[in-house]
């Protein structure tokens, strides 16, 4: 008596499986963060030792630069980083007879402290420090270009 047996195996197809898809709904996006500064920052309600890497930064940048002994070129960055007009102070640049002076003098007013700078010719850097303000309020004292003088 003979037996047939039929096997029915699962082999496989040439054929390849589905890829599955998904649908994605649009998602609205979140508005783009504005970018962070990515070095020192103006803190407003901050010491003057808070505010002194922003200081720092800001004379170093302009040491090194052509306009070097401009004390113009120093107010003008300490006001665009954020420090007030009225707080700068800066000693003259050129002598009474008109010749570039030897070193320079930049100070910021910042809560009864100075950020001071000082400034000599040629390409040494700029050394800056905190000091308590002078009795009058302002940082420097002669002939000084800004406020407190």
């Amino acid at each position: 008596m003979g037996v047939a047996l039929i096997l029915s195996a699962c082999t496989p197809t040439d054929e390849p499986a589905p890829v599955p898809t998904s649908t994605r709904t649009a998602t609205p996006t979140e508005p783009t963060p504005e970018p962070t500064p990515s070095g020192p920052v103006l803190v407003a309600d901050g010491t003057a030792v808070d505010n002194l890497p922003i200081f720092e930064v800001t004379v170093q940048a302009v040491a090194g630069s052509d306009a070097r002994m401009a004390a113009g070129a120093y107010t003008a960055a300490l006001v665009a980083a954020g420090f007030g007009a009225e707080t700068v102070q800066a000693t003259a640049d050129r002598t009474s007879v008109g010749d570039p002076v030897d070193s320079l003098q930049i100070a910021v007013g910042w809560a009864g402290e100075c950020l001071l700078a000082h400034i000599p010719a040629g390409d040494a850097g700029a050394v800056v420090t905190i000091v308590p303000a002078l009795a009058s309020g302002g940082c420097l004292v002669g002939d000084v270009a800004g406020a407190g003088g």
